[in-house]
């Protein structure tokens, strides 16, 4: 008994350290070494053991052991509302049981009609009710086009063979719309690209000039070799924490203290489940009145206890619970926690959709006494004769929990647009009042430049999210582009509350259409800085395959720098293993050798229309065709033999991450100086 108590306590440790394998393997060792005896206590530890056991593969998505498991709960315990829960929650995933699933769900709910536990019942009991209503499950609904019917069957055939979980019908349809609905944005955004790539303008002289110093410029310096490096940071943290340090914003904005936004962080923050970034204690976010407070997140990782943001105090006893929290709770639902002194105020909302950016709202009212929380706006619980108490010295902290001490609980996933408004908001879209609170801080383009030349002094005070070895002008420039779309940079541009997508599009469109100016080249060069993630890995296999893998968990940082001048441009970028950045130059030089490698309107509106089928195309056969245009670009122009790519993994409802800053009005002079200092900083 006591071996398997210890093997059960060491089980939860690593169930609440977010190790579901490791867990379930210690609980599986603890049933072994149980006594098969009939005494109560026995067969109440076994209980429990299964029933964790059940929840570690409700995390790592087996959803035929996590209902073995709750079955043998359920014999040692019958009155086990737990067990019925999870075992219904996995027969929901296993096809053609969803009425085993809705038994399961009344039985949970006869023996605890009332509680948390009886909430998210209900919650999958009405899941499977709209399943009803929309098309059973994982069958295409009677009368359905049988067309239609043969592609979900497929695309259900072939998630099986990835070991993927199926989906349902409504689900399947609802995918298609999306898929439709970027496919008609993307081709509307083309046709403004192909007409702002029509240029018949005469050029200034003095853009040729510029272009050949920099061409020189870079001709130099790539055959400069990075310094080596014993331990290079992670590509997901470039430097903007260095930005950060080097400029007066410190990546959020402390409001008036009225009504209106008091506390604006935009981010976004990039978290791998061992990460999380504090922000100083600030009283702006911390109100001790009514308040309002929106987070903008996606769960990329295995749905567990996990802790999006605590701005949160408690006394080392346990008691003195204050402040407030969003989590992923370990049923797979969003919540929102507010302390009131002796425990934490649970508010429930819906099920948490992998992958998917969605508004979390949370509001409280003290002299009301009451809190609410909202999921994409719409109502999800309220509670009253809340007694809320404020954080009053802690840290906000984002990506993990326990603001008052060492981090725990932490978030696999993205975060953006943290608001704190000083009233309650219950279901208005706030986008224009952030909007303008984020105007306030833009800054003109004489600033903008001023904050370019500041990079390589920011570069030199330190250097840790550069590559080792290599090239130094690579190097450079993969921190430059990072540093420069940060936020609050002093360099980026974008509207923080725009679509990754339309980010892009903008930048880009504004980018072609400066070229067809009349004042082209004579008002400065501009230059586009892109960092992307596509929540994907680009790697080589072999001399002729390239595999972009899309498959859980994978994630790449990739980086592109694109400089124009008059009507020519030129596109920067490396992918390790992939495509060198003198393999990039070499290319465009093949391509257009006359221009010394610069290449044309339509050559760079090419390459920013493939850029955005690689970013935000939902079919998977577009994905593949741009991958070769973006990261082997004007490929067709040399004697390599191109390799063929394979995208594997891919799902329509991904979503990637893509991060623009356009600079304007760069005098060419000013422009050579950055890039040769930065490559300087590098190289040491």
């Amino acid at each position: 008994m006591e071996a398997a108590d210890r093997l059960k306590s060491e089980g939860n440790a690593k169930l609440k350290a977010g190790n579901p394998s490791e867990a379930r393997a210690l609980y599986e060792k603890a049933l072994t070494v149980l006594p098969s005896s009939k005494e109560p206590a026995a067969a109440s530890l076994g209980a429990s053991l299964n029933l964790n056991a059940s929840l570690a593969c409700l995390r790592l998505e087996a959803w035929e052991d996590a209902e073995g498991f709750a079955t043998k709960s359920l014999k040692l315990n019958p009155k086990s509302s737990k067990a019925f829960y999870r075992r219904g929650l996995a027969r929901t995933r296993l096809a053609g049981i969803e009425a085993d699933a809705r038994r399961d769900f009344e039985c949970a709910l006869e023996i605890e009609p009332k509680g948390e536990g009886a909430q998210l019942v209900l919650l999958e009991l009405q899941r499977l009710k709209s399943k009803d209503q929309n098309g059973t499950g994982f069958a295409p609904p009677p009368g359905a086009d049988s067309s239609l019917a043969q592609r979900f069957e497929a695309l259900n055939d072939a998630r099986e063979q990835q070991g993927a979980c199926k989906i349902s019908w409504s689900e399947w349809e609802s995918m298609e719309k999306q898929v439709a609905k970027a496919a008609a944005s993307a081709s509307a955004w083309r046709k403004r690209v192909d007409e702002a790539s029509k240029c018949s303008r005469e050029e200034q002289v003095s853009s040729s000039d510029s272009r050949s110093l920099l061409t020189q410029c870079l001709d130099e310096l790539i055959k400069v070799p990075a310094a080596q490096r014993s331990a290079p940071a992670k590509e997901e943290l470039l430097l903007s924490e260095t930005v950060q340090q080097g400029t007066v914003d410190l990546g959020y904005y402390i409001g008036s203290g009225d009504s209106g936004v008091r506390f604006l962080a935009p981010g976004p923050w990039l978290f791998d489940g061992a990460s999380s970034h504090d922000v100083p204690f600030e009283v702006s976010a911390n109100p001790g009145g009514a308040f309002t407070v929106d987070l903008w997140a996606a769960c990329n990782g295995t749905v567990g206890h996990q802790c999006l943001l605590a701005s949160r105090d408690q006394l080392s006893d346990g008691s003195g619970k204050a402040g407030y929290m969003f989590y992923v709770e370990p049923e797979g639902v969003w919540s929102f926690w507010v302390g009131v002194g002796t425990h934490w105020a649970k508010l429930y909302g819906t099920k948490v959709e992998l992958g998917k950016w969605t508004l979390l709202r949370g509001t409280v009212d003290p002299n009301a006494r009451e809190a609410s929380f909202y999921v994409d706006l719409r109502l999800a619980a309220s509670q009253s004769w809340v007694d809320f108490l404020p954080n009053t010295k802690q840290p906000l902290r984002l990506g993990a929990g326990r603001s008052e001490c060492t981090a725990h609980f932490f978030f696999h996933g993205d975060l953006r647009d943290l608001c704190v408004l000083g009233r309650c908001v219950p279901d208005q879209d706030l986008a224009e009042e952030i909007a303008d609170a984020c105007s306030k801080h833009a800054q003109e383009d004489s600033d903008r430049i001023s904050a370019l030349q500041q990079l390589p002094k920011l570069l030199g005070q330190g250097k840790g999210g550069l590559a080792s070895g290599g090239s130094a002008l690579s190097a450079a420039l993969q921190w430059c582009s990072a540093a420069s779309t940060a936020p609050f940079s002093g360099l980026s541009q974008r509207l923080r509350f725009q679509a990754p997508e339309d980010q892009f599009r903008k930048a880009s469109l504004k980018l072609l259409e400066s070229g067809n100016s009349a004042t082209s080249g004579a008002d400065g060069m501009r230059a586009l800085f892109l960092t992307f993630n596509l929540q994907a890995v680009l790697q080589p296999d072999g001399e002729d395959l390239l595999r972009l893998s899309f498959a859980p968990g994978c994630s790449q940082q990739f980086w592109a720098f694109v400089m124009q001048s008059g009507h020519y441009y030129k596109i920067l970028y490396e992918v390790n293993g992939v495509c060198s950045l003198a393999d990039a130059l070499m290319r465009q030089r093949k391509l257009r050798p006359q221009l010394d490698g610069w290449v044309t309107q339509k050559d760079a509106a090419m390459w920013l229309a493939a850029f955005n089928s690689l970013a935000f195309s939902l079919d998977a056969a577009e994905v593949g065709d741009a991958v070769l245009n973006v990261f082997h670009f004007a490929y067709w122009a040399t004697q390599f033999f191109s390799p063929e790519v394979r995208v594997e993994h891919f799902q329509p409802t991904r979503s990637s991450r893509v991060q623009a800053a356009l600079v304007e009005g760069v005098p060419p002079a000013a422009l050579e100086k950055v890039i040769r200092e930065l490559t300087a900083e590098a190289a040491k």
